[in-house]
């Protein structure tokens, strides 16, 4: 067999590594243009772009299909400044690109903001008829002088860009260009509002349809629910299934499937499982995958275990999602007794398994069994640890108070250590009270990124945790002078289909004095069971009194309160915060599960906390 077909097959680093070793010894590989390209295409297909990047440079005669590789193995992995800069070399070279070359590199500019060069390729495209050959994304900037391209594909590529302020601009070119009408082009443009976030705009386009299609209403529907309105999403839904001739389709249902997921919608997720089977949808793995998501994302996971069983075929992402759940519950023994039922069933499991298992591991305190994954990732599956994986591993480590062991792996890694893992480290500084590492690492993710709040607050806990109180309140002056907010701790809940949402320390919430004075009664029958309050949560220089009364108003007890007071009794409460819970929360949910006789389901922003008769899933490691 040739060292072409050899290098076309190898998907692997190490066997990559032999080949090339291989081929050194018996060719003059610089003199090998043909050989030098498929070598470049290999490392870059299994993510290792720099060594592409050197035998580049390496190559004496470099022809076309060298140049478009290496643009390609770039953009695929993200190196988008990279790649603006490696076409602009060739452009300086006078080195002419073809359709293809130009449909590698378009992308990029619109990632770094390359608007004038990305205009220049675009009209080099149409002139060259490159246009009908594959559909365009980039940012193109257009004015009032310059013109509006013919054919309608075209104007779509235009319309569906990243930046919004573009998109303004084109929209008022479509109107003044006659295309306004134009279905496709409606739709396009309702798109690009909604990927701004401007689902108004978006709302008032699709009012002015006359005749909307099945595409129209599911961009909608999306629209709505990624803006956070549950209740119109909802209403939308209604509406739509009102529409005589308007049958659900697979994105429509998994559309609605992903709002009920990412709001915890239980009851109308139960009710998109019954459309599911009567629309007979319920053999499509995507529509399975995203039953299962649901019923996981609502901490559901014998629906979801039952959706999966009876499931004719499955595939990896079916088994990924089902692991994912038991790890988010913190059910870390089912989720490895999955993964293993995944590997007997035939199927390999992709980078995403093992993420999703050693995450499970992490949750659950399972850290030999993680280890012990982890280690079999390359050995076992060939797989090469990414920033996700070591970001696991670090966090399992940490949690257990194996800081230093963390520490050493994150300097042992063939990647340069990123937000995830640098936060987990601190987290885990936090957690046992090692101040002199947190204080080291928190600098560092304040360098990382220098712009986000979260590091700032999790900085601040940490001086606070170590009594540091000046240093504690200079993290957050800092995070003011540099005009960031912090957000603030939310609590939502389903509620009969309606989503009730609750803001830490809110009075002006239109049921606040009816959950202040349940609220009241419900601290004291807790106090009476033995709950004390851990004013040691409240990371503030203020007095116990004050702390005690933050306490009371986070947001998560004022949802309880409700929730307590709404649903029959005996019914499970689930509630969902954009925050990780506090320590006091979590002592007060205990308490509460037992003196009322409720399951409680909180979600916070790391994984499911369900609590029973005074005791919690994750058996407190979180």
């Amino acid at each position: 067999m040739s060292h072409a077909s050899i290098l076309q097959k190898i998907r692997d680093i190490r066997p990559l590594h032999q080949a090339h070793a291989h081929i050194i010894i018996v060719s003059n590989l610089s003199g090998n243009v043909f050989l030098c390209n498929r070598l470049i295409y290999a490392y870059a297909s299994c993510g290792f772009v720099s060594i592409s990047q050197i035998i580049f440079s390496q190559i004496m005669y470099k022809n076309l299909v060298s140049w478009t590789i290496l643009l390609s193995g770039l953009t695929k992995n993200d190196r988008f400044f990279e790649a603006a800069e490696v076409f602009n070399e060739m452009m300086v070279l006078k080195i002419r690109p073809n359709a293809r070359t130009i449909a590698t590199v378009l992308p990029a500019f619109g990632k770094v903001g390359r608007v004038l060069l990305g205009i220049s390729v675009h009209c080099y495209w149409i002139r060259r008829n490159f246009g009908g050959n594959v559909f365009v994304e980039t940012d193109v900037q257009l004015d009032e002088e310059e013109w509006l391209p013919g054919d309608i594909f075209t104007v779509m590529s235009l319309i569906s860009l990243e930046d919004f302020r573009v998109g303004i601009g084109i929209h008022s070119l479509v109107v003044r260009s006659g295309y306004e009408n134009d279905p496709l082009i409606r739709t396009a443009l309702m798109g690009s509002y909604i990927n701004g976030n401007f689902v108004d705009d978006a709302y008032r386009i699709f009012e002015e349809i006359g005749k909307k299609d099945l595409v129209a209403w599911t961009l909608m529907l999306r629209g709505f629910s990624k803006s956070g309105n549950w209740r119109r999403t909802v209403e939308h839904f209604k509406k739509m299934m009102g529409e005589d001739k308007i049958a659900l389709d697979y994105v429509s249902v998994i559309t609605m499937l992903s709002g009920c997921s990412c709001f915890r919608a239980l009851e109308q997720g139960r009710r998109m499982h019954g459309l599911v089977l009567k629309t007979g949808l319920q053999d499509d793995l995507f529509v399975g995958s995203a039953v299962i998501d649901m019923y996981a994302n609502c901490a559901s996971m014998i629906d979801a275990k039952r959706y999966f069983g009876g499931m004719v075929e499955k595939d990896v992402a079916c088994w990924n999602t089902l692991i994912t759940g038991y790890g988010m519950i913190g059910c870390g023994n089912e989720a490895i007794e999955t993964f293993l039922k995944m590997k007997g069933s035939g199927l390999s499991p992709d980078e995403s398994t093992l993420v999703s298992v050693l995450c499970a591991c992490s949750h659950a305190g399972l850290v030999e069994q993680g280890l012990r994954i982890f280690d079999q990732m390359t050995k076992v599956w060939n797989l090469i640890p990414n920033l996700k994986h070591y970001a696991c591993v670090v966090d399992l480590l940490g949690r257990s108070g194996r800081i230093n062991d963390a520490y050493s792996l994150t300097k042992s890694m063939h990647l340069q250590p990123g937000l995830e893992i640098y936060s987990s480290l601190l987290t885990a500084c936090k957690i046992h009270k090692n101040f002199e590492l947190g204080d080291e690492i928190a600098q560092k993710l304040v360098e990382l990124i220098p712009n986000d709040v979260g590091r700032y607050i999790l900085l601040s806990n940490v001086y606070a945790l170590a009594g540091n109180w000046d240093c504690a309140r200079m993290s957050r002056v800092s995070l003011k002078s540099n005009n960031l907010k912090k957000n603030p701790g939310l609590s939502y809940m389903e509620i009969n289909g309606e989503m009730f949402t609750f803001m830490a320390t809110q009075t002006d919430h239109p049921h606040y004095l009816e959950i202040r004075d349940f609220l009241q009664g419900l601290i004291l029958k807790i106090k009476a069971a033995g709950y004390e309050p851990d004013t040691d949560s409240v990371l503030l220089d203020v007095s116990d009194d004050v702390k005690r009364d933050i306490l009371f108003h986070h947001s998560e007890k004022l949802a309880i309160a409700f929730g307590l007071m709404r649903t029959k009794p005996g019914s499970v409460v689930r509630i969902t915060k954009n925050l990780q819970i506090c320590d006091d929360c979590h002592l007060a949910r205990k308490f509460v599960s037992k003196v009322y006789a409720r399951v409680l389901i909180i979600k916070d922003a790391n994984r499911f906390h369900v609590f029973r008769d005074g005791i919690c899933s994750c058996s407190d490691w979180w």
